[in-house]
């Protein structure tokens, strides 16, 4: 959960270096990629605080921040999926697990939906790592 928006998370230095490194050699490309990171790990916090929620057994925080992720992924997959179609296969296949455990079901259960979650979790930090490579 740490890449997902923490400013102390271990992605974050990488985030500066391969964004510098990527608009230093090509500008245009750097510029759009620094800014999918940035939509990116502002996705992520959805999954933060998911996580937090469930920790909390708030089962209507957590469908509620998953609604918010499921929402905005629509808008920044393409980033994932020109990079990579595996790992955004991952990522989709991960949040529809998520979704059917927590928000298809009539009563979710927290031991269920907690490492469906984390699984979710880090299919996405690898894929702000890889759309921070440019």
């Amino acid at each position: 959960l740490a890449a997902c928006g923490d400013a102390t998370s271990t992605l974050a230095p990488a985030a500066t270096s391969a964004a510098g490194t990527t608009a230093a050699s090509t500008p245009a490309a750097g510029a759009s990629s620094a800014k999918d990171v940035e939509a990116l790990k502002k996705l992520g916090v959805n999954l933060t605080t998911a996580s937090d929620a469930l920790k909390k057994n708030d089962l209507e925080a957590a469908k509620t921040a998953i609604k918010s992720f499921a929402d905005g992924w629509d808008d920044i997959e393409e980033a994932v999926k020109s990079r990579s179609k595996d790992l955004y296969k991952d990522v989709e296949d991960s949040l529809t697990n998520v979704e059917g455990a927590l928000l298809k079901t009539d009563k979710p259960v927290v031991a269920t939906v907690s490492p469906l979650l984390d699984t979710l979790t880090q299919k996405y930090n690898s894929a702000i790592a890889l759309v921070q490579k440019g």
